[in-house]
Order: structure tokens, then sequence, then C-alpha cells
């Protein structure tokens, strides 16, 4: 997975994104 995908998902689904994000760093 690119950080530009990773960019592009962020931009489009903030908060869905954010979440996963949390769940990564709580894991």
């Amino acid at each position: 997975m690119s950080a530009e995908v990773f960019i592009s998902y962020a931009a489009k689904d903030r908060e869905r994104v954010l979440g996963l994000v949390k769940r990564l760093r709580d894991a």
C-alpha cells in the first residue's frame, strides 16, 4: 500500500482511517 493511496483514502474517509489507526495503535 503506497503512501499516496493512503493519503487519498484519508482525504476521502478521514474518520474511518483515524479509527483504523487508533485500532492499530491499541493492538
